[in-house]
């Protein structure tokens, strides 16, 4: 297996060098896809632009990353079609770098180094085409995650060695992002063997985030308003609180 990881990204860049450490051991090649300007055609500041080019710089200094590939949404097409071309872009990138599977992900996904290697590992020896697990979620700092651990999944690795291997608006036998799926069943792995760490709620910027999500024709202004207002000033042992559809509120606990 030559495993290649695509990263999608806009904001969130401050949690980047913390996500690629943690798969960089387990990977030969990653990229990141990169727009200053959001799907919502919303841009990045000037002083954001420069700060995010500057850490993408640096880490392809230091051979963290291998490729930085620019990004210019269409305004014409829908968020989530934006997000599904852009991360068949890397795709495409990773396999032309003769990488046979490919995980895609966002600047705040991080993996355990010996679960992805065990899993990795499996994945080759009984040669799994696509795989998935679930996650858990933090809110505010990696000190505090929500309780239960959300059910839906996030996919793992996939193999891209055949001619059509690649992301499609598809249904498939788990609930997860449809951004981010190819045509077939996947294999799910138990919590005990692998799960994604998900920094959705640690952020710098929660508003940029929210007001630039796929999701966003989902939410209301107030409710944005309210969810940013209630993360801003948070303290625990408070519930957590989610955007979704609706406001959603989750327990929380400390570790």
């Amino acid at each position: 297996m030559k495993l290649g990881v695509s990263y999608n990204l806009f904001d969130g860049v401050e949690l980047l060098r913390k996500s690629i450490m943690s798969v960089r051991a387990n990977v030969d090649y990653i990229n990141v896809v990169f727009q200053g300007m959001s799907n919502h055609n919303k841009p990045l500041t000037r002083f954001e632009l420069n700060n995010a080019l500057q850490i993408l710089n640096d880490l392809k200094k230091h051979k963290l990353i291998n490729e930085i590939l620019p990004y210019n949404p269409n305004f014409n097409v829908p968020a989530q079609q934006n997000e599904l071309i852009k991360r068949v872009t890397g795709v495409i990138d990773v396999k032309k770098h003769k990488c046979t599977h490919v995980m895609s992900m966002d600047c705040d996904e991080l993996y355990k180094p010996e679960q992805l290697k065990a899993v990795k590992d499996y994945i080759n020896k009984n040669k799994i085409l696509q795989t998935a697990c679930r996650m858990q979620t933090y809110y505010k700092s990696m000190e505090y995650r929500l309780v239960p651990p959300e059910e839906y999944y996030v996919t793992l690795i996939h193999d891209i060695t055949g001619e059509y291997r690649i992301f499609s608006p598809t249904q498939v036998n788990i609930l997860c992002d449809p951004t981010r799926r190819m045509v077939g069943e996947y294999t799910c792995f138990e919590r005990e063997a692998i799960e994604m760490h998900h920094l959705s709620y640690v952020r710098k910027n929660l508003r940029q985030k929210l007001e630039n999500s796929s999701s966003l024709v989902n939410f209301t202004p107030e409710n944005i308003d309210f969810t940013v207002d209630y993360f801003d000033k948070w303290k625990y042992p408070q519930q957590a609180l989610i955007l979704r559809k609706e406001l959603d509120y989750s327990d929380v606990e400390k570790i």
